[in-house]
């Protein structure tokens, strides 16, 4: 989930007084997944070298990749996934699949959770980024 507008855009504060004699009531509006998510999401198949997903990485200056396979989401490269998971020893770079370091499974969003709700879940699976998933297809991240 990257953030697509300023926050002070998102959030509108209002200030006023309220005479200490008068109850009033709270009203917050939380924002979604939706409001905060990119819409412009790279994707590459499991099934592509590395070296093509490094390229598209480096392309889009992005540093991650959600891997798509048959129009579903299988799995998610990261920048983390190159430096813990290629090394050149076991096996040629140049030859090595995305299905071959990809996390995954991936955990997905729905646009309508709350972010505070998608925050408390990345941090509790100690993950960075959320694909966003509208009736199984990919929207944003």
């Amino acid at each position: 989930m990257y953030k697509s507008k300023a926050v002070k855009n998102l959030l509108k504060i209002q200030s006023f007084v309220v005479p200490p004699t008068r109850l009033f009531t709270s009203l917050t509006t939380w924002l979604e997944t939706g409001d905060v998510m990119s819409r412009n999401v790279t994707t590459i198949s499991s099934d592509q070298k590395i070296v093509t997903a490094a390229n598209q990485m480096s392309k889009n200056n992005i540093s991650c990749i959600v891997v798509v396979d048959n129009n579903k989401v299988v799995g998610i490269l990261t920048e983390t996934d190159f430096l813990r998971k290629v090394d050149g020893k076991s096996k040629k770079v140049s030859k090595m699949r995305v299905a071959d370091i990809m996390s995954s499974p991936v955990y997905t969003v729905h646009p309508k959770l709350s972010v505070l709700d998608a925050s408390r879940f990345a941090e509790t699976k100690r993950i960075k980024r959320l694909p966003v998933l509208d009736n199984q297809q990919l929207v944003g991240i």
